[in-house]
Parts: C-alpha cells; sequence; structure tokens
C-alpha cells in the first residue's frame, strides 16, 4: 500500500483542492503492488479541474507489461482530464511495450508543454511521440532532453509537427544529431518562429555553424 504523505495526496486528488496544482508520481511511491490506490488515482485525476502538471517518472510500470495492464484504469483517467496543461515522461520507453501503448493510446489534449525526457524513441517510438503531439495541437512547448534523437528521427518528427502552429519552444537539449538534424531545424516548423534549444555535449565547427544560422 502507499505510505501516509501519498494517502494524503491521494486525498487532495481526489477532493479536487484547488491548491493542489502540480502532482508528480514516481515508481517508489505510487506504483504498489495492490493496484486498488492506483486505482484510485485515474480515477480522482479524471475528474479533478485543478490540476495543472502533472510528471510520471516510472520506467518500472513502463518495463512491466502486467504491472502496466493491471493499471490502465489510472492512464484512463489520464486520458480523461481535461485541466492538465503540462504532462512530464521521464525514463519511459517508447519504443515498445506499455510505454508505447500508453503514449499512443492516453496522451491526448495536453494545452501547454510536454516533456519527454530522458526517454527511448527507438523502433520507431519517434512517429508514436509525433502522433501523441499532434493530438493536442495547443501545445506551446516540447521538451525532448536527452532521448538519444538522431539525424533520421529529428527529421521524422519535424516534418510531423508543421500543423502545431502555437509551439513556441522546442528543446533538444543533449541528444545526438548532427549537421542533417540541424539542416532540417533551418525549415520552418510552423507558420510561427520559435525558439530552438539546442544544446550539445560535444559539437564539430560545421554543426555550431549551422546552429548560429538558427540564432
Amino acid at each position: 500500500s502507499i505510505g501516509e504523505r501519498s494517502a494524503m495526496t491521494l486525498s487532495q486528488v481526489e477532493q479536487n483542492d484547488p491548491d493542489l496544482k502540480r502532482l508528480h508520481m514516481s515508481e517508489n511511491i505510487f506504483w504498489p503492488n495492490d493496484c486498488a490506490e492506483l486505482s484510485r488515482f485515474g480515477d480522482a485525476i479524471g475528474r479533478n479541474t485543478n490540476l495543472q502538471s502533472l510528471t510520471i517518472r516510472s520506467p518500472h510500470l513502463a518495463d512491466n507489461i502486467h504491472m502496466f495492464a493491471d493499471n490502465k484504469t489510472f492512464f484512463e483517467g489520464l486520458k480523461r482530464n481535461a485541466s492538465i496543461g503540462g504532462l512530464v515522461f521521464a525514463g519511459w520507453d517508447l519504443s515498445e511495450g506499455p510505454g508505447r501503448e500508453t503514449m499512443s493510446e492516453y496522451v491526448v489534449n495536453i494545452n501547454d508543454s510536454m516533456t519527454v525526457f530522458g526517454c527511448a524513441l527507438g523502433n520507431g517510438g519517434i512517429g508514436v511521440l509525433v502522433s501523441a503531439v499532434t493530438r493536442c495541437p495547443n501545445l506551446n512547448t516540447i521538451n525532448l532532453a536527452v532521448c538519444n534523437i538522431d539525424d533520421g528521427m529529428l527529421e521524422e518528427f519535424i516534418s510531423g509537427i508543421r500543423g502545431l502552429n502555437q509551439l513556441e519552444i522546442l528543446n533538444l537539449s543533449c541528444n545526438i544529431f548532427g549537421q542533417t538534424g540541424c539542416e532540417a531545424l533551418l525549415q520552418p516548423c510552423c507558420k510561427i518562429p520559435i525558439a530552438i534549444y539546442v544544446i550539445f555535449i560535444s559539437a564539430t565547427t560545421s554543426i555550431l555553424t549551422t546552429i548560429a544560422q538558427l540564432l
């Protein structure tokens, strides 16, 4: 079962506490073997109208297909919620299994920002992500830092987000794309100019020259 502090948070979500704006869920706190509490969280989140930001940091859940199947009620609640403007997935594997299904089926209508931090996007995962963000047409910020995005993945992503006309910020820091990916960034992503953040752990002169053209 969940601890006392987590139980108090669950109560706040269920009571639609107006002071609870941000919720951070971690596998160490909210993913018990008994899934009843998590189902309660999902139901409460689905009815909550005050939550503005939700972080789901749970590699264990994402890698455990049986646990994921038991916890689908939670994600159905997330899908029903209409107030969450900022969604954060940290440490998920979106290339296969539960993480991929979560992004494909349950992420809709996020109205402000989406962060996919330190997630695996290979094996078609970048396409799943494109589909998810295009279901959220009002996004103004997308953060894809530390996701091992290479040139081909970035080209696919940039091509897929051209309809996001509210987008203002795209963070691509600490990925592995190079010159070709940078050149893809030179093409207009949307109908309005956006700020693109690209921070490399190391970069060649040619990449830095291309990045300079973006500034």
